[in-house]
């Protein structure tokens, strides 16, 4: 995650990757929570995020084919069973 501000606006950058290919979305700080949540992380003591994630499952489907580059509309759980639209977080 890459936490950007400029003129006040804020977001956070969610780079989704896995060998040889990788997606990204922006979502806005306020939704960061239900992010999290749905994921599973226990942020209450502080974490980093990358590392609880690492080697973990998340669904990501994309507005198309899920090719390089294509933006991405929801992310959930590993299951697909809680799903969060992102595509148009912006």
């Amino acid at each position: 995650m890459y936490f950007f501000g400029h003129i006040n606006r804020y977001f956070l950058h969610v780079e989704l990757s896995r060998p040889g290919a990788g997606w990204g979305f922006a979502m806005p700080v306020e939704r960061v929570q239900q992010l999290l949540d749905i994921l599973g992380i226990d942020y209450e003591d502080g974490k980093y995020v990358h590392d609880i994630l690492q080697g973990k499952f998340i669904t990501a489907i994309s507005k198309g084919r899920m090719h390089i580059g294509e933006s991405v509309a929801q992310v959930g759980d590993p299951y697909g069973n809680e799903l969060m639209d992102v595509g148009d977080a912006m």
